[in-house]
């Protein structure tokens, strides 16, 4: 017998079998979750970096959580993730009353706009660093598809050395600052 859907449940004062019934109330209560989610996500002016990329923003859990052992390196990636950090790209954002343009969020040692992007694979600041935690596929000549392809590996040791890497750059760019 199939679960009663919510109109007969409420027409009859009935669920019939309840689990069947809760499991399908469940279901709908996390769609309409999730959906939501997604339109304030969307709506939103900030994070684009989570906005726009299609792994991250799928509502679900992510293996890089349990990946990463070492408590502050989990934290980075996952402030990294959600644009939760102090790059130009979010900070520009901050100023009052207004914005910075996104087009002067630029990076203080390259002169180029500072985003996620840029911080990962370009910027000359943190090149020592990158060799050390990031495979040269990615950041010999970069591009968004191999960004893309590292935020989003299954890799559990790329990940362990991309939390370094975002940890120590962190370091470095507050220092420099």
């Amino acid at each position: 017998m199939h679960p009663c859907t919510h109109l007969e449940a409420w027409e009859y004062q009935t669920v019939g079998n309840s689990k069947p019934f809760l499991m399908f109330v469940k279901q709908k209560i996390s769609l309409q979750f999730i959906q939501n989610w997604k339109k304030r996500i969307d709506n939103s002016r900030r994070a684009y970096l989570y906005k726009n990329n299609i792994f991250i923003k799928n509502f679900m859990y992510h293996p890089y959580l349990q990946a990463v052992n070492i408590s502050k390196y989990r934290i980075n990636l996952s402030q990294f993730h959600m644009s939760s950090h102090r790059l130009c790209i979010e900070t520009g954002r901050w100023h009052r009353p207004i914005q910075t343009p996104i087009s002067e969020r630029i990076c203080h040692v390259c002169t180029t706009l500072e985003d996620e992007y840029h911080f990962v694979l370009e910027c000359s600041l943190y090149l020592n660093l990158r060799k050390k935690f990031i495979p040269p596929y990615y950041w010999k000549k970069p591009s968004v598809f191999k960004f893309i392809d590292l935020l989003s590996s299954n890799n559990v040791c790329l990940f362990q050395k991309l939390g370094c890497y975002i940890n120590y750059a962190f370091k470095i760019r507050c220092d420099t600052l």
